[in-house]
């Protein structure tokens, strides 16, 4: 009776945690605000979800007064699954969203709305757009927008429907507007307590690396103050191995402003007496599972060590396979020679688009034609296994904005437990989906090469640290060594730091305890130095002659051209008897041109152009064009290729 719960579901949400912190946690008494810091791989979400759980089904408190946020939808995803299977049909009424997701729903905007408006916009200015919608939530919570027939408690009262309990997720990484709303929502400032929300958020100051877009530290340093909140260490790490979690500590530990000061992360209790360095203590005689210091003279020198280092893991554990292992950099312009010595050896890549240079996501054409049958649909009802078939056959996993497609589904399926519904609703999902993968958009299948700024959040078994470019001259050495420990934390059974002759970093060199083993490796000696000073270079819309197709009649050639082109098709690059620049199909046909401050750009560069490969085609309207170029416009649609250029 005291539990409220079968004595499974109890063991389920409690007794499984064995971990007494983790427990305490979960099962505190409801109206406790809590501030939890949590290390890496320490179970975080585990946590958020086994708490919505206990509230659920051992307080049994309704399901319609709990909300969590995340800061994406992936995370909101894998919370909303994990509560799921922990609570059954409890969970069904739980509000988990995101920042904007929520922020919409306050203020009664759609995504796809939103979204096709400002669908020509530059991703930044579309960024502003989105901030722009929290701050109206905030005014909205605060009583500051006037509404007809409602007093600002009685506006909020409605806003929040019945919420009580609020956790929050990755609280580091919140900025002051993500402060104001969460603020404004648990009623912080109100002075009748009852009408306060409990609280509970879950963060790491030491991995906040998103100071540059508006993060900041403070928020969950004052936190404990600003809610009376009790705080929580989570420091047993399940991620890891020791010798991966020590060299992480040691790296950490010069820090000198951290909440979790005297507190290093540990391996937990249940696998603290395992080897070391984990299977791979057995498995590599030559680093016995140590975090690998792996010391090369340049940048062409660790492109083909890294090739080496792979080839080496793969022949150690032939049933490892490439998506098992993550290149992660402080920059995009590290990972072009990697990239290109891993093509060289014929070993496939994950690598990140340019988000920057990519369009509105619903404006390309495989979204666009997805979009339209979801369209056909819009006053029907359906499960996400009835919008699965609804793929075209020919769509292919090979083609990444299909591949896109699929997983928007089948993340709705997750969301809604394939139950039936509206298919209206599944249209905003997918606009709210696709204003998030417009974050992280990735071609291919094989070893992930990205950002550490991408990559938090994700774990490899096999992770790769380049050397070089460790001193940003705008960041502190503070905030540079809290992006370089994220890195090394997302490594599960090995990692390998490079050490760059050519450009020491400040980091990898502190490191040379009894986790850490330093070599001087081998590097593969057919690599051509003029593969690893290959350029890899997306164009946006910005460097395209937008109307170029337009302005030829819908019978033109032209228009045939385009739409046998797919992503993967080869074109390409002359400069016309006039000066211009035009991209040529396989047949000669020319389907796109430069726009004149691209032409100038790349008019020196052609020589040096080895492939020009398509990366998405773009639809493009003739109400879109404005004058001067509107008058010359002969069709009503056309579309234009984006293309991504290997050059030297």
């Amino acid at each position: 009776l005291r539990r409220a719960t079968g004595a499974e579901s109890y063991r389920r949400i409690v007794d499984s945690l064995k971990n007494p912190v983790q427990s305490a946690i979960v099962a505190a008494k409801p109206e406790e605000n809590m501030l939890i810091l949590a290390g890496p791989g320490s179970g975080k979400t585990r946590v958020v979800a086994h708490r919505c759980a206990y509230l659920l089904r051992v307080e049994r408190v309704l399901p319609q007064s709990i909300l969590v946020l995340c800061f994406n939808r992936h995370a909101a995803l894998s919370l909303r699954q994990r509560i799921r299977e922990l609570a059954g049909p409890d969970a069904r009424g739980v509000t988990i969203q995101t920042y904007h997701g929520l922020a919409m729903r306050l203020t009664g905007v759609s995504f796809a709305d939103r979204m096709e408006r400002m669908r020509d916009q530059h991703p930044r200015e579309d960024l502003k757009d989105f901030e722009e919608v929290i701050k109206n939530a905030v005014r909205l919570l605060r009583g500051e927008s006037d509404v007809p027939g409602a007093g600002p408690d009685e506006l909020r009262d409605r806003l929040l429907a019945g919420y009580r309990h609020i956790l929050v997720d990755e609280y580091q990484d919140i900025d002051a507007d993500q402060s104001d709303m969460v603020s404004a929502i648990a009623g912080r400032s109100l002075a009748d307590p009852d009408a306060k929300l409990s609280i509970l958020a879950v963060g790491d100051d030491d991995q906040n690396i998103y100071t540059f877009r508006g993060a900041n530290v403070e928020f969950i340093r004052r936190f404990e103050k600003d809610y009376s909140a009790l705080h929580h260490y989570l420091i047993e790490n399940y991620r890891s191995t020791r010798h991966i979690i020590d060299a992480a500590n040691a790296l950490i530990a010069t820090n000198r402003d951290r909440m979790k000061s005297g507190r290093p992360i540990q391996p937990n209790k249940s696998r603290a007496r395992d080897e070391d360095g984990g299977t791979w203590h057995h498995l590599d005689p030559v680093s016995k599972g140590r975090v690998q210091i792996l010391k090369v003279q340049n940048a062409h020198d660790q492109a083909g060590t890294l090739v080496f280092e792979l080839q080496r893991i793969k022949s150690l554990c032939p049933t490892m396979e490439w998506k098992d292992c993550a290149v992660l950099a402080r920059t995009r312009e590290e990972l072009m020679p990697i990239r290109a010595a891993l093509e060289f050896a014929e070993i496939p890549v994950n690598w990140a688009a340019d988000r920057d240079k990519l369009p509105a996501l619903p404006r390309l054409r495989e979204i666009a034609q997805w979009l339209a049958t979801l369209k056909s649909h819009a006053n029907e009802h359906q499960r996400a296994e009835d919008l699965l078939a609804e793929i075209p056959h020919i769509a292919s996993d090979a083609n990444p904005w299909w591949r896109l497609v699929r997983q928007m589904v089948e993340e709705w399926r997750e969301e809604t437990n394939n139950a039936e519904t509206p298919v209206s609703a599944a249209i905003d999902f997918f606009y709210e989906s696709l204003g998030q993968q417009r974050n992280e958009p990735h071609f291919g299948n094989g070893i992930f090469l990205g950002t550490i700024h991408l990559a938090k959040g994700l774990e490899f078994p096999h992770v790769f640290l380049p050397g070089g470019h460790w001193q940003h001259p705008a960041r502190s050495r503070e905030d540079e060594r809290r992006l370089y420990y994220v890195g090394m934390t997302r490594a599960q059974e090995t990692l390998a730091l490079f050490q760059r002759a050519d450009s020491p970093d400040p980091f990898s060199r502190a490191l040379t305890e009894d986790y850490g083993l330093e070599r001087i490796p081998p590097v593969i000696s057919n690599l051509p130095t003029d593969v690893t000073s290959r350029r890899y270079e997306m164009l946006g819309l910005g460097d395209m002659f937008l109307s170029f197709a337009g302005r030829q009649p819908e019978h033109h050639r032209i228009h045939k051209a385009l739409a046998s082109l797919s992503v993967g098709s080869t074109l390409t690059a002359k400069t016309t008897s006039d000066g211009h620049v035009h991209f040529f199909d396989a047949h000669g046909t020319a389907v796109a041109a430069l726009s004149a401050h691209a032409k100038e750009v790349w008019k020196s560069r052609l020589a040096g152009i080895q492939t020009i490969r398509v990366a998405a085609m773009v639809e493009r309207f003739a109400e879109e064009e404005k004058p001067p170029h509107v008058e010359k416009v002969s069709c009503k649609k056309w579309e234009l290729p984006l293309v991504e250029i290997i050059w030297k």
